[in-house]
């Protein structure tokens, strides 16, 4: 049964706006047809084409509010500022040792490493 109140979490603070001009770019994919079969039909191939192309999509006309928006941000934020540095530490990603993705990967994490999502690693696509 789901609980009657919503649990309180910090709000996240995001930081400034960059000021640079070096953006990578993300596809945006315009949710407003998702509702109807054929709506969905012809989203499919763009967001899969955008995912195995960028890795990300910016999603507009969700139907979310910005409450909604602002709320799944800040628990999603939980977990770098609420839980306790011992507890982040056990359950730390083994990227490096092992090439596994599970896990906790705390914020500046990949900072200063070469990147293992290259296509040496990858599988090819069928």
């Amino acid at each position: 049964m789901p609980a009657p109140t919503k649990p309180p979490v910090t709000h996240y603070e995001p930081a400034p706006e960059t000021q640079e001009d070096n953006y990578a770019p993300v596809p945006i994919v315009d949710f407003a047809k998702v509702g109807t079969p054929e709506g969905r039909a012809e989203l499919a191939p763009q967001v899969r084409e955008a995912m195995r192309t960028y890795g990300f999509i910016c999603i507009v006309n969700h139907g979310l509010t910005q409450t909604q928006n602002d709320r799944m941000v800040d628990i999603a934020d939980v977990p770098f500022s609420e839980v306790p540095e011992d507890e982040q530490h056990r359950l730390l990603s083994k990227v490096r040792e092992l090439r596994e993705w599970k896990r906790y990967k705390p914020r500046q994490f990949w900072v200063g490493i070469r990147p293992l999502c290259t296509r040496e690693y990858v599988a090819p696509r069928s």
